[in-house]
């Protein structure tokens, strides 16, 4: 593995790029040796990379191997401070403005709150919840023209929602009393195409809107 520290910014570009090529279609027991290969030794430094290629290169990487469970532990085992630490930093670059690395983030958020215990652990984690919900809002009232954006973070509320109601009663009851976010779902209901609309009334039937 040597060889690969030594490789330039464009060489590990080219290299993430078609790993996550291999990724998109890849079994899940490639995906399992990806994670373990590649994670520790370059994606967990790629991901803060200041170089704005690799590091969104490095999250579309993640998000074609966020079905995999050993991926989604770097993320949600949050007794590890490392775990905690990126999953904060995936809320940061949700917030970034950079419409493609959002859309990429919401994608991996979008195959990780799939996974019903990981959104049940965002749901119970009352300031993690907090904050996903306020970026979401957030997306839903600056950014409804971005379409790859707005979808995947749909659904993403989706599963939140569902987690609330099965989860965190207290949790439900944010979400039914927010106002802000009762709005953006209604703007999303009258102007959103046929998919994002259909997802936005299963929202707001299971948020339950006051």
């Amino acid at each position: 593995d040597s060889y690969l520290h030594d490789m330039s910014l464009l060489d590990h570009f080219e290299c993430l790029l078609a790993s996550t090529n291999i990724a998109a279609t890849a079994k899940p027991e490639l995906k399992h040796y990806m994670v373990t290969q590649l994670f520790d030794s370059y994606l967990d430094n790629f991901i803060i990379s200041e170089d704005t290629k690799i590091r969104k290169a490095s999250w579309e990487l993640i998000a074609n191997l966020s079905t995999e469970i050993p991926l989604l532990v770097k993320f949600f085992n949050w007794d590890a401070e490392a775990a905690r630490k990126r999953f904060d930093l995936s809320m940061q670059l949700l917030q970034s403005g950079e419409v493609n690395l959002q859309a990429t983030i919401a994608i991996f958020l979008l195959h990780s709150t799939d996974i019903e215990p990981l959104a049940a652990q965002i749901v119970s984690d009352d300031d993690k919840f907090k904050t996903l919900i306020d970026i979401l809002t957030d997306i839903f009232s600056t950014q409804l023209h971005e379409k790859s954006l707005i979808l995947p973070m749909e659904y993403v509320l989706l599963n939140l929602a569902i987690a609330t109601a099965n989860h965190s009663e207290k949790n439900l009851s944010s979400l039914s009393t927010n106002t802000r976010l009762k709005n953006c779902c209604g703007n999303i209901l009258r102007s959103g195409g046929e998919e994002e609309r259909e997802v936005i009334i299963e929202v707001i039937k299971t948020c339950q809107f006051k």
